[in-house]
């Protein structure tokens, strides 16, 4: 005889649903939940409240990056859905305090919504909520183990709450409370909020204690939190979906899916599955393709259980149960009063702490006009203004309507870091907002009623993207049709965040009282640095020049400082101590004599940029700032030539241009100098903190080219990315400065579209018909033009530097020197070691004609040094290339080395000597045209390559830095003794 089938009811589960943030207008223009049949025809639907529905309270944690609150008619979202359970124990539920929470279980009531997971004290919050269905009742228990902080006590209102890693404590809690349960309920369901964010897997712990629930008497343990779906697992066959992912949102699309149980007296018999899409502010089912995706990504996760599934054919993923029946329990008979399902309506007024009389006095500020708008008062808290720790700042606005709206406007309030850096914005997780923190939208305001709001904008998610810059708030009333106004406080904030770099940029007024000739007082080294003088220096005692430890270079003549920036700085210190005259240290120094100056400071690379700084504000000359692919050293060089017979002259000396080596430089720059010249790297311009160019304020920077090269640094792995990086040389400059720009480099758009957003004058140089400076062939002696203006240029350089002396005439028209002086001071203008001097060598016997090109090198500065050695003419002998790799090429360091072979093969020399990895592609690809000879190592080419080199030979030697090949012009450089 066949038994009764079992009778079957249908639980539609979704997953996290937030109705507040901007689903408060969202939902206004979009249907939440689109042809979701499995939801609509199930016998009862429950998701989980991933907000908290009420108007009391504010933010009041920096530990909670999300605040999720909704007006109370956000409530009719779920009404209208039919949504008949809500799960509320979750870290979102305390965001606005208790009285908040309790306002949305109020609300909940009211429509008519079941609810379970928090409360007016721990009993009620852990209390299960109960539903009968047919003849079939459910107990659905809801818990958090996220946020302790919302959690309820025995006499105070919060959240279910338990720490995940506590298991006896779960099974202590849920031991009687599940029993109890079975005593009205046939099914018991526990919904726990739990586990790790955005990952596809539960953790460990989440899983002990699913099974424990079960093994307690769970029938079926159902999981949120994470907002991606993570796979079902069946547990003595029943089951456990590890987390439902999310369901209703205002964030970026995303995968998702719905959760059908069929119920029956004795359990979950089976689990089905339907993909949907979850969008900005709404929920669809998934079709074609994607819902294919979608179904076998979830069968997948289930795979990794153990747990079989199979597709029906309307594309349902099923999970079938067979739960053991258990014995009758069920001493209570549960009557179900279904609630009567109402719509809440909207506040009838606004609360009284939304609005006020007039502008509190220490608000006040001249009235900012946004259309029909008026800002009336603007107000951060003096804990807030400056910041010496990560917490929630807050701002304060007050603001009036001179007439209705009738549509919305929405408004952003968020601090801005006041250079461009790698911070993120101050306030990311709420920007965009309805007026009074999403709760009285603009449209419902009355006009003249002054309208408060009061709003925390909270740090960067990442603590390790804290950097300590200044913040500007900014301000905007906007829609998607029209910007109503912005505003910016000119009142910076200042971030001095403990535990993270904090340079000082406000110093006291003695350090701007120069005296000619004297760099720095001991007085104002102090002042800047914050330092002590353990020993004081004598009176009348200065400061002219800085010697870093890692360095022995120099920039001016003493009195000199020793800065302690390596560990070994003590034995440096004595080792040179007849060479200084004092030094800044961060730590006591042994062995002294007792009457050497020394200043000590908490941090001395620190305090090199303050001088650094201190020495820019009190400067009154001219700064020229240059950076480029190529030709930055020369390009620097060139116009202090042209300057310093004139002008008293500070400039950067032998490549020191990294972000703390042009503060150190600057901290030379006499208050009575006229010009300062530096060299400024890529890595100086895209600095964490932003580039260095916002603390040395150029007023007039050169962009000298730009190609492939410094392609290993993060984010520049293109010549658009460098071209990225590299236009922040005009970060920090004043409208009417100068930008002078190589209108031949690719990318020119970047940098004129910078240098026009910066308001900068711009003076383009090179061979295009465009450039102001305009050389239409690259040639020693060849003719120019400057509007119009025919001029000769004589440069003893090789032709690409030309560019560079073109770059030093635009300078001197920025800075008004006569371009015929100019010229002049060029005439007798000679390259740098290594960056295209000219050596004349006897090597037993042979005498060569060397260039040295050694100290950079890219592919398109090699080209041009191939076109160079094409175009001279041997006294007797040959042309001869020696190449070495080119470095920092990063991924693209093979094809670009192939790339050379074109360049080569171009140039015909009569011999190449080529070094390195890199070098044996192009060799490869000419070794049958041209008389070539590769050496592998830097070792093998200094042991053979002088029996490649002939009488009267011009010698072309070019590499990057690192490849070494500075030893082979060394080597040449010597007397003929040294090639025995």
């Amino acid at each position: 005889m066949n038994s009764e089938p079992k009778k079957i009811i249908t639980l539609f589960c979704g997953g996290d649903v937030n109705l507040g943030r901007r689903m408060n207008f969202l939902s206004k223009k979009l249907k939440p939940f689109v042809g979701i049949k499995e939801m609509t025809q199930a016998d009862c639907r429950l998701v989980n409240l991933e907000c908290v529905i009420g108007t009391q309270g504010e933010q009041n944690s920096v530990k909670h990056y999300f605040y999720l609150r909704a007006r109370p008619e956000q409530t009719n979202i779920l009404t209208k859905a039919n949504i008949d359970i809500v799960t509320t124990a979750n870290n979102h539920a305390g965001d606005y305090g208790t009285e908040s929470l309790l306002e949305e279980l109020g609300y909940l009531d009211t429509a008519g919504i079941l609810h379970a997971g928090s409360g007016k004290n721990l009993e009620e919050a852990f209390a299960p909520v109960y539903k009968k269905i047919d003849d079939i009742t459910l107990a659905i228990f809801s818990v958090d183990s996220r946020k302790r902080t919302s959690a309820a006590t025995d006499d105070s209102p919060g959240t279910a709450y338990l720490p995940i890693n506590k298991p006896k404590l779960w099974e202590k809690t849920f031991k009687r409370r599940i029993r109890e349960a079975h005593k009205k309920a046939h099914v018991v369901i526990v919904c726990p909020h739990w586990g790790i964010n955005k990952v596809y897997k539960p953790s460990e712990e989440t899983k002990s204690i699913a099974h424990l629930l079960i093994d307690l008497g769970a029938d079926a343990v159902i999981g949120s939190h994470a907002h991606f779906f993570q796979g079902v697992e069946s547990y003595k066959n029943r089951p456990i979906i590890y987390d439902l992912g999310d369901f209703l949102f205002d964030s970026v699309r995303r995968i998702a899916g719905g959760f059908t149980l069929e119920i029956s007296s004795d359990g979950v018999e089976s689990v089905n599955f339907v993909p949907l899409i979850k969008d900005f502010g709404y929920t669809t089912k998934a079709k074609g393709v994607l819902a294919l995706r979608i179904r076998r990504h979830f069968i997948a996760l289930c795979k990794e259980f153990g747990t079989e599934t199979k597709i029906s054919d309307a594309g349902v993923v099923e999970i079938s149960f067979t739960p053991p029946p258990r014995e009758s329990e069920i001493m209570e008979d549960f009557a179900n009063d279904e609630p009567e399902r109402r719509l809440i309506e909207p506040l009838a007024e606004p609360r009284p702490e939304w609005i006020v009389d007039k502008v509190p006095k220490e608000a006040i500020i001249p009235p900012q006009s946004f259309g029909k708008l008026k800002l009336l008062g603007y107000y951060i808290p003096p804990e807030c203004r400056v910041l010496t720790k990560p917490r929630m700042l807050y701002v304060e606005t007050y603001w009036t309507i001179e007439e209705p709206f009738d549509k919305n406007y929405l408004l952003t309030i968020r601090g801005v870091p006041a250079r461009e850096c790698d911070m993120p914005i101050y306030g990311q997780g709420k920007v965009t907002h309805d007026f009074l923190d999403y709760m009285w939208p603009i449209e419902r305001w009355i006009p003249g009623v002054i309208y408060r709001e009061k709003i925390g904008l909270l740090p960067p998610r990442d603590g390790s993207k804290l950097i300590n810059v200044d913040l500007q708030i900014e301000i905007k009333v906007a829609n998607d049709e029209e910007v109503l106004g912005e505003f910016k406080d000119p009142n910076l904030i200042k971030m001095q965040i403990e535990g993270l770099l904090y340079h000082n940029t406000d110093f006291d007024d003695v350090v701007y009282q120069s005296e000619l000739g004297k760099c720095w007082t001991a007085e104002q080294l102090a002042k800047v640095t914050g330092g002590s003088w353990i020993v004081p220096p004598p009176e009348g005692w200065y400061a002219q020049s800085f010697r870093l430890s890692s360095t022995g270079t120099k920039i001016k003549s003493r009195p000199t400082l020793f800065l302690d920036t390596n560990d070994d700085a003590d034995k440096k210190i004595l080792e040179n101590i007849a060479e200084l005259d004092g030094a800044i240290v961060s730590h006591d120094v042994e062995g002294l004599p007792p009457n050497f100056p020394l200043l000590k400071v908490s941090n001395v690379n620190r305090a090199i940029f303050e001088l650094g700084v201190a020495a820019r504000k009190r400067f009154q000359g001219k700064v020229i700032a240059v950076t480029g692919s190529n030709g930055k050293t020369t390009t620097c060089n060139m116009i202090e030539h042209v300057l310093k017979d004139n002008h008293k002259v500070t400039a950067t000396r032998e490549n020191r241009n990294l972000y703390l080596q042009v503060a150190w430089i600057f901290a030379h720059v006499n208050p009575d100098d006229a010009f300062a010249v530096l060299e400024v790297s890529l890595p100086a311009l895209s600095e964490r903190r932003g580039s260095i160019t916002y603390d040395i304020t150029p007023n007039v920077a050169v962009v000298t080219s730009i190609a492939p090269a410094h392609l290993s640094h993060k984010g520049a792995s293109s010549v658009e990315g460098i071209a990225n990086f590299k236009k922040h040389i005009f970060c920090g400059m004043s409208a009417g400065s100068y930008a002078i720009l190589n209108r031949d480099m690719p990318c020119y758009e970047i940098f004129e579209q910078k240098a026009k957003e910066h308001r900068l004058n711009i003076i383009t140089f090179g061979t295009h018909p465009e450039a102001l400076v305009r050389m239409p062939e690259l040639k020693d002696g060849g003719a120019f033009f400057v509007a119009g203006n025919a001029y000769k240029l004589s440069c003893p350089v090789p032709a690409e530097q030309l560019y560079d002396a073109l770059a030093t005439v635009a300078v001197s028209i920025a800075v008004g020197i006569p371009i015929e002086k100019t010229l002049d001071y060029l005439k007798t203008f000679t390259p740098v070691e290594g960056r295209g001097n000219i050596l004349k060598v006897n090597l037993a016997g042979k005498n060569l004609t060397v260039i040295d090109s050694t100290k950079n090198a890219n592919p398109v500065s090699m080209t041009y040094a191939l076109q160079h050695l094409k175009s001279i003419e041997p006294n007797q002998a040959a042309r001869v290339a020696i190449l070495g790799d080119i470095a920092a090429l990063g991924s693209k360091s093979i094809e670009y080395h192939k790339g050379l072979a074109e360049a080569m093969l171009a140039a015909e020399p009569d011999r190449i000597l080529l070094c390195g990895e890199f070098m044996r592609y192009p060799y490869q690809m000419i070794k049958d045209k041209l008389n070539v000879t590769w050496f592998k190592t830097l070792e093998d080419l200094i042991k053979g390559f002088a029996e490649y080199l002939q009488n009267g030979d011009t010698v072309l030697i070019k590499s990057s830095a690192a490849t070494g090949l500075s030893q082979i012009a060394k080597l040449l450089s010597k007397e003929e003794k040294n090639f025995d």
